[in-house]
């Protein structure tokens, strides 16, 4: 089993070279062709949670899916949300997580929510998980948290989001995780935002490159806001699948040849979000630039 990097030391090494990263993201309950993962120039990969039995923790599909990554050396950030924890389970997960030898953790409250009255959890939100990470575990763990450049769904200002933010980085957050960046300015916002706010770790964000209209209609429930251009043209091409893809291809690439040059921002690179279209993935690297981007 391959041993696993620190996330920070990629990302510090990465800026101390004068380079940009991309990577992938995998949704741990949909299958993937990892064959399609090997040619693409992805410096590491995330892996999102899947709830199950948890008195099984080793036939979880998180963590069955993390040991066929690791089985082809490909570093690993773990998401796992806390909510739906007790202590003890907390425990006993990230302890085989640790064994696993798994570095790289991206603490969350988590979606798929089995308790809706707070005072019965005993990690609330995203915050409480990460301080008992922390305070369990210290730096056997790179602990990334999730930022929202356009408001966390459940909040209704992004301004005092930026707060909360805060809190956790102030709390050992290592790096954030942006989600659901469609365009530039929304993005170099969040960003001057948080460095205005003392939030200095790395911000890394993540892209959607999508083939289906009905996916971002799903997406929709969970990113506030999406461009107006963006949002008419995949309404257009709803049932053209070929017009889509060619569509999105062009929107993610451009967009991620935007993040990675633009002078006010200070990014290690860009994530991509592919719900495990792999192919999706390759098209759109196809259309990137490495050299001039930088890419490592």
């Amino acid at each position: 089993m391959s041993k696993q990097k620190c996330i920070k030391f990629v990302f510090s090494h990465a800026a101390a070279s004068n380079k940009k990263l991309l990577s992938v993201e995998f949704y741990s309950h949909i299958d993937v062709d990892l064959d399609l993962y090997k040619p693409l120039k992805s410096s590491f990969c995330s892996l999102t949670w899947t709830h199950g039995d948890l008195s099984k923790i080793q036939d979880l599909r998180a963590i069955a899916f993390a040991k066929d990554l690791q089985s082809i050396s490909i570093n690993t950030i773990l998401h796992v949300g806390g909510r739906n924890f007790k202590r003890s389970d907390a425990l006993a997960i990230m302890n085989t997580i640790k064994r696993m030898g798994i570095r790289n953790i991206l603490a969350l409250k988590g979606g798929a929510v089995t308790e809706t009255d707070d005072s019965k959890c005993d990690f609330p939100y995203g915050l409480e998980f990460l301080q008992f990470l922390k305070q369990e575990f210290g730096d056997d763990f790179a602990v990334g948290t999730s930022g929202y450049p356009i408001g966390h769904p459940a909040s209704e200002d992004p301004i005092k989001d930026i707060a909360y933010l805060k809190k956790k980085v102030d709390a050992g957050a290592d790096f954030v995780m942006c989600q659901g960046v469609f365009d530039l300015q929304t993005f170099k916002d969040f960003y001057k935002r948080c460095r205005q706010h003392q939030i200095d770790v790395p911000i890394y964000p993540s892209v959607y490159a999508i083939n289906s209209y009905s996916v971002l209609k799903n997406l929709m429930n969970f990113c506030k806001v999406v461009p107006p251009n963006y949002l008419e043209t995949m309404e257009r091409y709803e049932n053209d699948e070929e017009a889509i893809t060619d569509y999105s291809v062009k929107y993610v690439s451009d967009l991620i040849t935007a993040l990675l040059k633009d002078k006010e921002i200070t990014i290690p690179g860009v994530h991509i979000s592919c719900f495990n279209n792999l192919s999706m993935v390759q098209k759109v690297l196809d259309k990137l630039d490495f050299v001039d981007l930088k890419v490592v």
